[in-house]
């Protein structure tokens, strides 16, 4: 999952179920979610209840603070980074979805890092779209 600002709010609800069904003895799997603003201070969303979940070991919270540092870091920069383990979850045998919600300014951006990361494990740019038609890849960007 790839939050940019306000575009975190979707994935809160997700995430809240998940923690509800992990509190009541379910199984659940790893998540992932990368989410992107210009300072830490003021615009963590949810912070609390998601450096909980980091914690409890089934969510992988990666940060983008683009403002916070003379370096400008953006999710996209992030998802590049963790290649393999993208990969790990979105290979065909693994079954593993990507959603984004937020701006649609760094929309091609991100298109572009996870093609990188198909392509470098064998698969080209059409394994995006093929995530995308059977529902493994969303977007809600305004």
């Amino acid at each position: 999952m790839a939050g940019m600002g306000t575009g975190m709010a979707p994935f809160r609800g997700f995430l809240e179920d998940r923690a509800v069904l992990r509190a009541r003895g379910k199984k659940i799997g790893k998540a992932r979610l990368y989410f992107g603003a210009r300072h830490q201070k003021g615009e963590f969303l949810y912070k609390k209840e998601l450096e909980q979940y980091s914690a409890d070991g089934w969510l992988a919270l990666r940060c983008a603070w683009s403002r916070d540092q003379k370096q400008k870091v953006y999710v996209q920069m992030l998802i590049a980074e963790d290649g393999e383990d993208i990969w790990n979850a979105l290979k065909p045998e693994a079954g593993g979805h990507f959603y984004i919600c937020g701006p649609v300014a760094p929309l091609n951006d991100i298109k572009k890092a996870l093609t990188d990361i198909f392509n470098a494990n064998g698969k080209g740019p059409e394994y995006l779209d093929e995530l995308e038609a059977t529902g493994r890849f969303a977007t809600e960007v305004y």
